[in-house]
């Protein structure tokens, strides 16, 4: 138990600052090649490098479980960890991002939910959550709001740190990345072995979290009164948002091509926690234009809920 404590302490490190490191090179290289913020937007929004990796390794190494749990818990605990959390300790309530980005995710949240209904996703199945994430990030860059917002905090957020080549940065992120991930899913095995819960839940409820560490901050919004900070509140919303179509739709698609996901009851059941921690934020970002510790509270609250049932299977 200790070796597994040590092994997925160490992965989440290692993970982390790959993917911080893959995310920030990958900016650098798109910027370097012209590409606009509004481009550069497009394609990251919401994407969270740690946990796609570990989503894509998992089911390249036959641990289908891990993928499902991974994908809809890593999309979970940003909403409710990072979102949640930060709505529940601010003082101020955060303005709605834009109303799309609010309501879209359910789309791709409620097709994943469906596929993975039956306990197996197969290759078909995931082309089509992949085509579904596709048109979620057109529909997001025709709106343009969130997709400019997060394009320029990129750029602001590539040009700090070492001055690496931008394919190097990104390079040394992969790398990293993966050994951590791999460390981290290894750590994932060796607990299942030796506590006797499912992979599922394991995956779900430490796996995912973990290894969405290095993203929280892009989802965490603050409680700064001025004009700056509450639109940056706005967009860490939006992101934390858009992560479920990222992770329920795009990894979990990416997955099941690679290679067929079959999933446990606790694998399964993560997309009801993913609902659950979503739907507070979402339904007061809908009908108030703002959320604050109310919505937080229920979005953390579900998730413990979902703990709780979850680690019974």
């Amino acid at each position: 138990m200790v070796l597994a404590v040590l092994l997925l302490l160490a992965g989440a490190a290692v993970l982390g600052l790959g993917a911080s490191a893959l995310t920030r090179g990958v900016a650098r290289t798109m910027f370097a090649g012209g590409a606009s913020p509004r481009v550069v937007g497009i394609v990251l929004l919401g994407v969270q490098a740690g946990p796609l990796l570990a989503t894509l390794l998992a089911a390249a190494r036959g641990t289908p479980s891990f993928a499902v749990g991974v994908a809809f818990g890593s999309a979970g605990y940003l909403v409710c960890g990072g979102l949640g959390a930060g709505l529940l300790l601010s003082r101020r309530p955060t303005p709605s991002p834009p109303l799309v980005a609010v309501l879209l995710p359910c789309l791709p949240l409620v097709s994943a939910a469906i596929v993975v209904s039956d306990g197996l996703a197969e290759r078909a199945e995931g082309v089509g959550l992949l085509l579904l994430f596709g048109v979620f990030q057109y529909v997001m860059g025709a709106d343009g709001r969130l997709v400019e917002a997060r394009g320029e905090q990129l750029r602001k957020t590539a040009a700090r740190g070492l001055s690496i080549p931008p394919a190097g940065l990104a390079g040394i992120g992969v790398a990293m990345a993966v050994v951590g991930a791999v460390t981290l899913l290894w750590g994932g095995r060796t607990l299942v072995g030796h506590s006797g819960l499912a992979a599922g839940f394991v995956a779900a409820g430490i796996l995912g979290p973990l290894s969405a560490l290095g993203g929280l901050r892009s989802c965490l919004p603050g409680s700064g009164a001025d004009e700056a900070s509450t639109e940056a509140a706005t967009l860490a919303a939006g992101n934390a948002l858009c992560s479920i179509a990222s992770m329920a739709a795009g990894a979990l698609g990416l997955a099941a091509i690679i290679h067929p996901l079959f999933a446990d009851g606790p694998a399964t059941f993560a997309a009801a926690g993913l609902a659950g921690v979503y739907a507070p934020v979402a339904a007061a970002f809908a009908f108030r234009g703002k959320a604050g510790r109310v919505a937080g509270g229920l979005s953390v609250a579900a998730a413990v809920i979902w703990a709780l049932v979850a680690i019974r299977f």
